[in-house]
């Protein structure tokens, strides 16, 4: 045990006297271990958060999401309806219990005036289903059954530390919430923060019992407006619970004619949450190990270089009585503690990388965002990964430099520091990989980038420059459904009349955000499709105005009307043209469900597009807001105008002030920032995966580099010689630059292989251009050649400085 101890501190005194010995070279092999594992650690934090950290509830892993699927199953996670959970819930035998939520904006009454809350309204059982219990204060009781006359709430954390600066005598304090006064029961624990991301894409504020009687119709079968979450029984599988959901959903629909045809599905929460988000990241944390395989590579090669100049003393200390296994443990120690310097650099690069990622992430992109950052599991993933690395790419090197003969040494006289034809062989191979591997990363990149920059050229379908929009909600206790359109009209004429500004028009669902009403659709005059194959449609409410402000073109007929003789409707560019073909539309009519009259549509107008700039744009039916005014409780004003953002937001807050001054603007956003907001995500994913390409081709460079360096150093001799015979200067350039370029196009001709194969992987991050865009390859091969004959341009210079006489006398 002492000797070991002892041998132990020899070798560890052996390796800071070689590290120090040769800064820039330690520098340079820590920088590279530093590079490959930052990335891998950064990335790896994402992953931690989002993919394999169990859900912060009760028995997280039994909990599930419920939807309905439309007829044709082309949307699985369809909103659910108070009648189908009504029946879920006593005709299911897979669920202990569970749950209805929706969420809203609604408006806080305090003395400094309205503000605006993320309401998120609940059954009363959903925390007990959630598994979630109050920090302060309990859940809500039996007096909060139905919502309509629950007068209770209970805050998030977070709106509690952030609004009343964690008082602790909050509970039974008296809240005005949309003229309601209620008393605050409770505070969510700080871990149910996910609750807001997870269930409404953005902050939590406070949570309410949900009033279903305020909801249009909500006992009918197809009024889809809910999420619903359930808890498995122990020993329930998901496929079992899928199936008993699914079979009865069928008997439900075979029961209710008005959604003959839709099912029902199942999936687990944590899928759900990370739906969308779980590819991109697979593929950028194998983007970071390619880089950190490549980094390896770089460092098995300097050590390898380290070994051969190193061989005299090896040899030497062999000859003295050290066993092979002896040198080989002081050279693994050596490598150690360059992973060791590595793993240090790489965690301050991750942390940095970490930083950046959260800030740059899109609000409500990744539901579980909060808990990215450098933890005690991203440490350990950095420091194991760091260790690995040195001791993996550190063996085979520490083996090959313990295998020097001192006789071949000794009689070379230090000039067969090559360590022969094999070690060059082994060290070009070396490079070979780095290329072909960073080939496969820049194609994907150059593929990811040429996508993102079509996609941001992609027209929206309405004009983003110099508008705003923002949300207005109204209560049906201080609004009855028939004051609310003269509310709408009374503040858009208030703002039409006021200077600088050019239009303003109001819609439920804001540009790009998805979601709304999808509903099945009636073609009056046409015959009736079968009850299991509805048409379906996205609607939108729309007020006049509303295509004025947008920045949209009316392309036949008109657009809403205040004084239009009868409700109304505005059918977008696709919708003419799937529902009549080669017809006008104007003057035809479109029936909701059963309805035996539709509406009358008045005009076509321009496609927009509704859920994101990468979303082919379907059928939209714009109708009038007189028609829905219930649908349309809370809606988006947009104001246009010839002044900044800051000034048309002033006036919408002033025009709002004076109609009531009771009522709160949220979601304020100009129409630019909305646009920004639906590509942030994939402006990240693409910058994430250029990083790491640019890593990538940086350290082939800096492997063909080494190689021809070295190449170079060890035929100094041989190049003087030539030089000495007539050799011209560029004949050596030429020696030197084939052997670059011949490495950089085996590299270029593998990797292309294999990006041939690995785009596949990507195809789904791809926008209007196809995965073997030869003009991606082409560039890329050029593009590597050039580098990696820049790369020999050092080496160039340093062999045409080749002495002749010293090359003849060193012979």
């Amino acid at each position: 045990m002492e000797l070991g101890t002892h041998m132990l501190r020899s070798d560890l005194r052996a390796a800071f006297r070689a590290a120090t010995g040769a800064p820039w070279f330690t520098a340079l092999v820590a920088l590279t271990i530093a590079l490959g594992v930052g990335a891998n650690a950064a990335i790896f934090s994402v992953v931690d958060a989002v993919l394999l950290q169990p859900l912060p509830f009760a028995h997280g892993d039994r909990l599930v999401s419920l939807w309905a699927t439309n007829p044709d199953k082309t949307i699985r996670r369809f909103g659910v309806s108070y009648g189908d959970y009504l029946d879920w819930r006593t005709r299911t035998r897979s669920f202990t219990d569970m749950a209805l939520y929706t969420s809203r904006v609604a408006t806080m009454t305090t003395t400094s005036g309205p503000e605006s809350v993320a309401d998120f309204q609940v059954t009363r059982n959903f925390l007990d289903v959630l598994g979630v219990t109050p920090a302060l204060g309990r859940g809500f009781g039996a007096d909060d059954e139905r919502g309509e006359s629950s007068t209770t709430v209970i805050l998030s954390y977070g709106f509690w530390q952030r609004r009343f600066g964690g008082d602790q005598n909050i509970l039974s304090k008296k809240l005005s919430i949309d003229g309601r006064m209620r008393t605050v029961i409770g505070v969510l624990p700080a871990n149910a923060a996910l609750i807001g991301p997870a269930f409404m894409g953005n902050q939590l504020d406070v949570v309410t019992v949900v009033p279903f009687s305020s909801f249009p119709a909500v006992e009918r079968h197809n009024q889809h407006l809910f999420g619903a979450l359930a808890r498995l029984k122990p020993g329930v599988t998901l496929a079992a619970a899928s199936r008993d959901l699914y079979d009865t959903e069928v008997q439900i629909a075979s029961e209710n004619a008005d959604i003959a045809g839709w099912t029902a599905s199942v999936f687990m929460l944590s899928d759900d949450l990370s739906q969308g988000v779980r590819g991109p990241l697979l593929l950028l944390l194998a983007a970071a190990a390619l880089v950190l395989l490549i980094a390896c590579i770089n460092v098995a090669n300097l050590l390898l270089v380290r070994g051969t100049t190193r061989a005299r003393e090896l040899a030497v200390r062999q000859a003295l009585g050290a066993s092979r296994g002896r040198l080989v443990s002081q050279l693994l120690v050596e490598s150690l503690g360059f992973g060791v310097v590595g793993g240090a650099l790489g965690v301050l690069v991750a942390a940095g990388a970490i930083g950046g990622i959260r800030r740059m992430l899109p609000a409500g992109a990744i539901a579980r965002a909060g808990d990215i950052h450098l933890d005690a599991r991203v440490l350990a993933f950095a420091i194991a990964l760091s260790m690995l690395s040195a001791l993996l790419f550190g063996l085979w090197p520490a083996f090959r430099a313990s295998t020097f003969s001192l006789n071949a040494v000794l009689r070379d006289g230090g000039r067969a520091q090559s360590g022969g034809v094999k070690s060059q062989r082994v060290r070009k191979s070396l490079v070979v990989a780095e290329v072909a591997l960073a080939v496969v990363l820049v194609i994907s990149a150059g593929l990811v980038v040429q996508s993102l920059q079509r996609l941001l050229n992609v027209d929206p379908g309405f004009r983003p420059e110099h508008a705003i929009a923002a949300r207005i909600t109204l209560t049906p206790e201080r609004y009855p459904d028939s004051t609310t359109v003269a509310f709408y009209r009374q503040l858009l004429a208030n703002l039409d009349g006021r200077a600088g500004i050019v239009a303003a028009g109001a819609t439920d669902t804001p540009p790009l955000g998805g979601g709304g009403i999808f509903t099945p659709i009636r073609l009056v005059g046409q015959p009736p499709r079968p009850p299991d194959q509805p048409l379906m449609s996205t609607i939108r409410v729309v007020t006049p105005g509303f295509f004025e402000a947008a920045g949209m073109h009316v392309l036949a007929g008109t657009g809403i009307q205040w004084n239009e003789a009868g409700p109304s409707m505005v059918l977008s560019a696709a919708a003419a043209k799937a529902f009549w073909p080669n017809e006008s539309v104007v003057g035809k009519q479109i029936a909701f469900g059963t309805e035996p009259r539709g509406l009358t549509v008045v005009g076509e107008v321009n496609d927009a597009r509704e859920t994101s700039l990468a979303t082919p744009q379907g059928p939209v039916v714009y109708i009038s807001f007189r028609r829905s005014m219930r649908y349309a409780r809370a809606m988006t004003v947009i104001v246009r105008g010839t002044g900044d953002d800051a000034s048309l937001v002033n006036a919408l807050r002033a025009a709002l002030r004076e109609q009531d001054p009771t009522l709160a603007l949220s979601n304020v956003l100009s129409l630019r920032e909305i646009v920004n907001q639906s590509t942030a995500q994939t402006r990240l994913e693409t910058l994430l995966l250029a990083v790491f390409a640019a890593a990538a081709l940086l350290l082939s460079t800096l492997g063909i580099y080494g190689v021809v360096s070295y190449s170079v150093m060890q035929r100094y001799q041989e190049i003087g010689i030539r030089v000495a015979l007539g050799a011209q200067r560029a004949n050596v350039l030429r020696l030197v630059f084939t052997e670059g370029a011949v490495l950089a196009c085996i590299g270029i001709a593998i990797g292309f292989a294999g990006a041939l194969a690995a785009t596949s992987l990507i195809q789904s991050w791809l926008f209007d251009i196809g995965r073997f865009d030869p003009l991606t390859f082409v560039a890329t091969g050029c593009g590597l050649i050039v580098v990696s004959l820049a790369a020999c341009w050092v080496p160039a210079r340093r062999a045409l400085r080749a002495d002749p006489l010293a090359a003849m006398r060193a012979s």
